[in-house]
């Protein structure tokens, strides 16, 4: 029977795999059925089925979004060749869906001067770039329910490198200026068709501010300081992805311009800005937690990203095993003992030892 394929000779019917009849000696072809996913909180979950198996997908209620940390999105495939989801059978809980608390956009623009000066004279050039930035047309888009304002403009000077000396053969030095636009909403109540309309927004103030620097609303009659002439370079502006600053304990969804909290059976992880999966012997049974909760005394989980204190279950005692370490357990057989709690297998005895006993924690001497 080795390398044997099975096909049903009905064209409507699926793959399948062979099993040999014990009694008859005759093969059979058997479809290998997917096992039902588990059902999600706050969603439920789509299947239809295909040529070769099944395919399913996690769809959320309304101000629910599908996990940040859910592998493919939230999509399963499941062949009947094997009767195996892909890429796990693991479901993930939808998450509270939130506003950001603000959207920036980065942006960026270089200026050209004979020096850098000194310290102060940066403050300088700081101070009178944000004066040209409140006074620019791109304030004038704010909506409603929004406050909207020009923030994190920093400045720093350092040499021209040699295809800038090119195009500004008599500067020596190159100034930049960083700064973001910033969107606050101030009713916590917006709709994602209203985030999605700040986000427009952002991307209408970026051009304004554009075409205000190509007008030359932000040249050296705005930013000079004393004794340095600034030279403004009108093609170097430029603007970098939109980002979300999201509540804490929360992770930005740009596909949704939401923020998701982490799932049960998971918990934001400080350290790395993200969903982080609880370990094995602890759960989370709550979204939008900063850390897990531990099992009862004695329990343990068999996986990772636990969702329940159901999902405990108890170790193995000293004399037996499982392939998880937890319960059900087996009993090991005579001559084998296991003096730990919560193991996989059961040690043999070492020669001229025995144990009189199925479930021995030890061994001792023949008699």
């Amino acid at each position: 029977m080795a390398n044997t394929s099975c096909e049903l000779t009905n064209d409507n019917h699926p793959r399948g795999q062979w099993f040999p009849d014990p009694k008859e000696q005759n093969p059979t072809c058997k479809v290998m059925k997917c096992p039902p996913l588990r059902l999600p909180k706050n969603g439920a979950i789509s299947c239809s089925g295909w040529a070769l198996g099944e395919t399913c997908q996690l769809q959320c209620e309304d101000r629910y979004d599908i996990p940040y940390n859910m592998p493919s999105h939230g999509l399963w495939v499941c062949s009947t060749t094997n009767g195996v989801w892909a890429p796990d059978d693991r479901v993930l809980d939808c998450t509270r869906r939130r506003n950001p608390r603000r959207l920036r956009l980065p942006g960026e623009v270089y200026y050209y001067s004979g020096s850098c000066g000194d310290l102060h004279t940066l403050q300088e050039i700081r101070h009178n770039f944000i004066r040209a930035l409140n006074s620019s047309s791109y304030s004038q888009l704010c909506i409603k329910f929004t406050e909207c304002a020009a923030t994190n403009v920093n400045v720093t000077c350092g040499p021209v490198t040699r295809r800038a000396r090119d195009v500004h053969s008599s500067a020596k030095y190159r100034v930049r200026v960083g700064f973001s636009i910033e969107i606050t909403p101030t009713n916590e109540s917006l709709t994602q068709q209203d985030m999605y309309r700040l986000d427009e927004t952002l991307n209408l103030m970026a051009a304004a501010v554009e075409d205000d620097i190509a007008e030359g609303r932000f040249n050296l009659d705005s930013v000079r300081v004393k004794d340095m002439a600034l030279d403004l370079d009108v093609n170097s502006v430029y603007f970098d992805y939109p980002e979300m600053e999201c509540p804490y304990g929360t992770v930005p969804r740009y596909n949704t311009q939401s923020c998701a909290s982490c799932s049960t059976g998971t918990f934001y992880d400080e350290a790395v800005h993200e969903c982080t999966e609880c370990p094995r012997g602890q759960y989370q049974d709550q979204d939008g937690q900063l850390e897990c909760k531990t099992c009862p005394p004695g329990t343990s989980t068999v996986q990772t990203a636990a969702t329940s204190v159901l999902d405990c279950k108890g170790l193995c005692p000293p004399g037996k095993y499982s392939a998880t370490g937890l319960e059900p357990c087996s009993t090991c057989q005579i001559n084998t003992f296991q003096p730990g709690i919560g193991k996989t297998f059961c040690n043999r005895c070492p020669n001229t030892t025995v144990t009189k006993y199925a479930g021995a924690s030890s061994c001792e001497e023949r008699e």
